[in-house]
């Protein structure tokens, strides 16, 4: 059985004066890049990488070469195949919600009074919600 894809988006939450980092997202939470570093480089020259990051290069490289083809860059590609395995239906509301969240996110981010910041942050978290449950 093959493990399960890890996600990069990680959530802070701040509840209660706390502030907490999840990949479940939360209330009001805002993401955090989490990108890992691609491998170091011995004063040798010898590139230390371990095969997670050349299976990902070369994922890359692939996409790179089709892109012509295709017209998507190597994250859309991963998404697209990883959404494949997904029913009709869900492929339809991860696209919907890949339309809706970053609208949500900026009027979150754009509330002036408690009242609609309350309401937006509680959107943006129904809609990131939506998207982890279906596993878009």
């Amino acid at each position: 059985m093959l493990a399960a894809q890890p996600t990069r988006t990680v959530y802070k939450c701040v509840i209660a004066g706390k502030t907490a980092y999840s990949d479940e997202p939360c209330v009001g939470a805002t993401t955090v890049d989490v990108t890992p570093t691609r491998g170091l480089n011995k004063s040798t020259g010898t590139t230390l990488k371990g095969p997670d990051v050349q299976r990902e290069e070369s994922r890359e490289a692939i996409a790179q070469a089709i892109k012509p083809l295709t017209g998507m860059t190597a994250e859309q590609l991963d998404t697209a195949g990883r959404r494949q395995k997904l029913s009709a239906a869900a492929q339809s509301t991860c696209s919907r919600l890949d339309r809706e969240l970053p609208a949500a996110e900026q009027a979150m981010r754009a509330a002036s009074d408690k009242a609609t910041k309350d309401d937006a942050e509680l959107h943006v978290y129904s809609l990131r919600k939506q998207k982890k449950d279906l596993r878009c």
